[in-house]
C-alpha cells in the first residue's frame, strides 16, 4: 500500500498531455481471430490449443509460440516453428479479411477523433502484435490516421509486460511518462504501462485475467471505451490508485477508483 501511495504522489498535479492505446482488445475485436488462427495452426501440426490456453498465455501474459511449446513440452522441432507461425499468419489474415472494418469496437472512432483534437495529435498505439499485422489492421479499418506513432513488437527487444514498449511510446510522443494515460485490456499491458510510470485505465473483457496486477496497477477500471472521455483522462492525476485486494468482477467499475473520481465533481 505504501509503495502505491509513493508512486501516486509522484503524479500529483500533473497535466495529461497524451494517450497511448493498445490495439487488440481495445480498438479492435481481434483477440478471437488470433485465437482461432493459433488453434488452426497447431491443429495442422497435430496438437490441440484450447481457447483458455490462448487467452491465458498470449492475451494476458504476453507469451509467444516458443515458450508455449516449451511450457507444454510439445515435441515440435525448432525447424517446424517458422512454418507454424506462417500458418497462423495466413489463417489470421483470412479471418481478418472476412471481417473487415467490422472488427472496430463501437465508439472507437469518436473517441480517437476527440483525443486527437484535444491532445493536438499526441495519440499513439502500443501493441504486442507484429508490424505487418498492425499495418494490415490499420489499413482495413481506416484507423491509421489517428495515430502519430505506432510501437509494435518488432520495434522493441522486450515486449509487454516489460515496460520497454510503453517507454518507447512515450518517447515517440515526446512526453514524460506522468503526462500520459495508457488504455489497456490485458494484464500484460497494464503491468507494462504501470512499470513505465504512466497512468493506466483498464477495460477488461471476458478474457481478462483480473489478477492483483491488473486491479492494483490500473488507476481506473471502466466497462468500455465509451466511458473514457477527455475529462476522464484529465481527472486521473487526482484519482486514488485502486487499493482493493479482492478481484473485481468483469465489467464492474472499480468502486475505489470511481468513488474518488466522482468526488471531484
Amino acid at each position: 500500500m505504501g509503495g502505491r501511495n509513493r508512486l501516486f504522489s509522484r503524479h500529483n498535479h500533473r497535466t495529461i498531455r497524451g494517450v497511448l492505446l493498445d490495439m487488440d482488445g481495445v480498438l479492435v475485436d481481434t483477440e478471437p481471430l488470433h485465437c482461432q488462427a493459433y488453434i488452426q495452426a497447431f491443429r495442422r501440426m497435430g496438437y490441440t490449443v484450447r481457447e483458455d490456453d490462448y487467452y491465458d498465455h498470449w492475451t494476458n501474459r504476453g507469451g509467444g509460440v516458443e515458450d508455449f511449446i516449451e511450457k507444454r513440452q510439445l515435441p515440435i522441432l525448432k525447424d517446424d516453428i517458422p512454418p507454424l507461425k506462417e500458418e497462423k499468419r495466413k489463417a489470421y489474415r483470412e479471418l481478418l479479411s472476412n471481417r473487415g472494418s467490422a472488427i472496430v469496437f463501437d465508439g472507437i472512432e469518436e473517441r480517437l477523433i476527440d483525443f486527437t483534437q484535444r491532445f493536438e495529435g499526441k495519440v499513439g498505439l502500443v501493441t504486442n502484435s507484429r508490424r505487418e499485422d498492425v499495418d494490415y489492421v490499420l489499413d482495413i479499418t481506416g484507423l491509421r490516421g489517428y495515430f502519430s506513432s505506432v510501437i509494435t513488437k518488432d520495434d522493441v527487444s522486450r515486449p509487454k509486460p516489460d515496460p520497454e514498449p510503453y517507454r518507447a511510446g512515450g518517447i515517440a510522443l515526446g512526453l514524460k511518462p506522468d503526462r500520459i494515460v495508457a488504455i489497456e485490456d490485458a494484464e500484460k499491458g497494464v503491468i507494462s504501462a504501470w512499470a513505465a510510470g504512466m497512468y493506466v485505465i483498464g477495460i477488461p473483457t471476458e478474457h481478462t485475467n483480473l489478477t492483483p496486477d491488473f486491479t492494483h496497477k490500473a488507476h481506473l477500471i471502466v466497462r468500455s471505451i465509451n466511458d473514457v472521455s477527455y475529462r476522464t483522462l484529465l481527472r486521473l492525476p487526482h484519482v486514488e490508485r485502486l487499493a482493493s485486494s479482492q478481484p473485481i468482477p468483469y465489467a464492474v467499475t472499480s468502486a475505489a477508483g470511481l468513488a474518488s473520481y466522482r468526488a471531484l465533481g
